[in-house]
């Protein structure tokens, strides 16, 4: 588990690497030490998930209002629409320690925070789906990177998570290394090399598990 000052040392050290994968079209926090507490307590809603996993996916799942409405959201400050659907249906679900990250202020170093938080928390990781997605959910070719859900994957490959499908719940990743879990920190994350080959990333992925 991060405490707080560790997090935020860890943060600061690594500002410049973390910098580096804020989009342009991101509206920043005043400065990046505010990123850095925020992006502490979304490491720690998702850590403290009230249903013990959290739901990988693609971006689609953020409007699936009968999931969220089930699953609830992990956020920060959830988007208006899932708070609205949750709160409409009458519905006990979390708007901030959910399964389903659904966070308006997003960028990829929260997404970072939310997967490390889930490891930390040895929460289970649901992919929606009964079998590997297609390749293009993993790799975005147009700027040759993984997707967040591709990064998402490599970063449980190196956190002690396996895969077993299970029926009626399809592609659950848990934790079966907890050292690993615990070892888990920011400087690992963005020491990770995805390389720049769709094939050979994939091909990692899935060796993985």
């Amino acid at each position: 588990m991060y405490h707080k000052q560790l997090f935020l040392a860890d943060a600061i050290r690594l500002r410049d690497k973390i910098s580096a994968v804020m989009p342009r079209w991101y509206r920043a926090m005043p400065s990046l030490e505010d990123e850095f507490e925020y992006g502490f307590t979304m490491y720690e809603n998702a850590r403290q998930s009230a249903l013990g996993m959290l739901v990988l996916g693609s971006e689609a799942l953020r409007t699936d209002n009968k999931l969220l409405v089930n699953l609830g959201v992990t956020a920060v400050t959830t988007v208006a629409p899932a708070a609205s659907a949750i709160a409409t249906a009458g519905s006990a679900a979390s708007t901030t320690q959910g399964a389903v990250l659904n966070e308006q202020y997003w960028w990829p170093f929260f997404n970072d925070c939310w997967v490390m938080g889930g490891v930390h928390g040895r929460q289970q990781f649901h992919l929606a789906s009964v079998d590997w997605p297609p390749n293009t959910d993993l790799w975005d070719r147009r700027n040759r990177r993984p997707t967040m859900l591709g990064r998402e994957l490599l970063i449980l490959s190196i956190s002690g998570y396996v895969l077993r499908r299970t029926p009626g719940l399809g592609m659950v990743f848990y934790n079966d290394d907890h050292m690993k879990a615990f070892g888990l920190r920011l400087a690992n994350i963005y020491a990770l090399d995805p390389g720049d080959d769709e094939a050979a990333f994939v091909a990692r992925i899935k060796a993985a598990f």
